[in-house]
């Protein structure tokens, strides 16, 4: 592990009320009280868990998610977790997580999975890649991991025809359809041969390996997550609100893996 400074944060929202406090209500006291308590919690856990790195923390008046996105601007690296507060909506990302995810100015890791890190830590780090350049920023967090970890990298690459109703491809010629898939697998294959060529190129030192399936890209990554100990892709999509949301793949593996997940910014 490399040596850093963690920084806890516990964001302490207060929201306002339109009517005075009663019994029970929270104050802006209790709400200070109660982060407090928190924050020293998380302090103690990590100053076990880690007794040889410098762990401080502090406590900030606002939302999760901006408190984050604020904190993303000098961050190396931030740590959230996944779920959502409401008891119907906890097997899906919670919104500060998917926000922070979206927005940060910095690698964004989401814990999801099983909470033993040391068996986390001794599985490969798999990392989606595309034909797009966007991907070489995921790619060398991904390497840069299994070299810190001494793992292996598995590279993956998916490709699938477009959904569609029988009609839509009407008009197609059984020739034409089968023309279309072999491109886009080869493109495919051109873009995971070159993310593997790069990686053997600047880390010699890591296990680098790479697949191509014929799936779905956040299905292919689903999968991949069942047997990796961190999974990395990209955070922007290729729609017209690049920079604004989170890419459609990205979001739902963030929904589904079985493993944390690292949110890459291009």
């Amino acid at each position: 592990m490399r040596q850093a400074q963690i920084q806890v944060l516990v964001a302490a929202d207060y929201p306002g009320m339109p009517s005075p406090p009663r019994n029970g209500s929270w104050t802006p006291r209790l709400l200070q009280t109660s982060a407090e308590g928190h924050l020293e919690e998380a302090l103690r856990f990590a100053g076990k868990r880690l007794p040889e790195l410098q762990v401080q923390g502090r406590v900030v008046v606002g939302k999760a998610a901006g408190v984050l996105v604020e904190a993303s601007r000098t961050a190396e690296l931030l740590v959230t977790g996944s779920r959502s507060l409401s008891p119907s909506t906890s097997a899906i990302l919670g919104s500060t997580s998917a926000i922070t995810a979206a927005l940060a100015h910095c690698p964004v890791v989401v814990a999801r999975g099983a909470a033993d890190a040391d068996v986390s830590f001794t599985r490969p780090v798999s990392v989606g890649v595309t034909t797009s350049p966007r991907s070489r920023s995921s790619l060398t967090f991904a390497a840069q991991a299994a070299l810190r970890r001494g793992v292996p990298l598995n590279i993956v690459g998916a490709w699938a025809m477009p959904a569609a109703e029988s009609w839509d491809f009407a008009p197609w010629h059984t020739d034409s359809l089968a023309a279309f898939a072999r491109a886009l697998r080869a493109d495919t294959d051109q873009a995971v041969n070159h993310a593997l060529g790069v990686v053997r190129g600047a880390y010699p030192e890591v296990d680098a390996r790479a697949e191509v399936v014929e799936m779905p890209p956040w299905a292919a990554l689903e999968a991949a997550s069942r047997r990796a100990g961190l999974l990395v892709v990209g955070s922007r999509g290729t729609g017209g609100f690049e920079g604004l949301t989170l890419g459609s793949v990205a979001r739902a593996i963030l929904d589904h893996s079985r493993c944390p997940v690292a949110v890459v910014p291009k």
